[in-house]
């Protein structure tokens, strides 16, 4: 188990409200890779959500290869206080791998926290 940070390469939110973490084996080769949330809070405009995949995660959570950041479309959020991500592969019928977005927003004129879920997107490995 890997005992130091590891930072994710060209991390470029300079106002960060959330990120998320899920590891899946997306190309069936037996090595996991690592999918990466990141929210974006820019000044001013509503927020952001990106997602990165790091190919062949190893064992000391290295990673060989990153794949570019790829923009969540319709976040809908500008005031969130956590996020997440999941992935899942719907099966045989050559659905491929898809990704669940979902958001909790807190903004600042209403005093409850509201949860937002997205719906299941495809994904590009």
């Amino acid at each position: 188990m890997p005992m130091a940070f590891t930072q994710v390469p060209d991390w470029i939110s300079w106002e960060n409200q959330g990120g998320n973490i899920a590891v899946a084996d997306l190309d069936g080769d037996g090595s996991p890779e690592l999918l990466v949330l990141r929210i974006d809070h820019p000044v001013p405009g509503p927020n952001r959500g990106f997602y990165r995949i790091g190919h062949k995660l190893d064992a000391q959570g290295g990673i060989a290869q990153w794949g570019p950041w790829v923009e969540v479309p319709n976040w809908g959020s500008d005031q969130n206080q956590g996020g997440g991500i999941a992935v899942a592969n719907f099966g045989a019928a050559g659905r491929g791998w898809w990704y669940f977005k979902c958001s909790l927003s807190n903004p600042a004129q209403i005093s409850a926290a509201s949860a937002s879920a997205g719906s299941w997107r495809r994904m590009a490995p």
